[in-house]
């Protein structure tokens, strides 16, 4: 998988091919493939940003209930006492989708909605 362009070399491109370079000249000037010019182009283009406009950013966190500190701290003399799940180990997992205008609420068809 090809690595991502920065947000600043895609602004750099748009100038250079903006001020009379060909696309393809600017590919090769930048060191990236003249495809991935072209359709940094076209983007441009049709939208007036070289940013992806229907960029979704997808994180996932999860937790476990056998992650509870089973040791703790009290005054000396004192005896600690809390409850802690045993034997029952739960699994949650969150998954949030977020985009650069607004947040994804739950149900929505991302990334493909519009």
């Amino acid at each position: 998988m090809p690595a991502p362009l920065s947000r600043d070399l895609r602004e750099r491109i748009v100038r250079a091919v903006e001020s009379g370079s060909s696309i393809r000249q600017a590919a090769l000037r930048f060191e990236v493939s003249p495809s991935a010019a072209v359709k940094l182009m076209r983007r441009f283009r049709e939208s007036g940003s070289p940013a992806p406009a229907r960029l979704v950013f997808l994180d996932e966190t999860g937790t476990s209930t056998n992650m509870v500190r089973r040791y703790g701290r009290c005054p000396r003399g004192e005896r600690l006492v809390d409850a802690t799940p045993w034997g029952h180990w739960k699994i949650t997992t969150f998954v949030a989708g977020l985009r650069q205008r607004r947040d994804c609420p739950d149900g929505a068809r991302w990334p493909h909605d519009r």
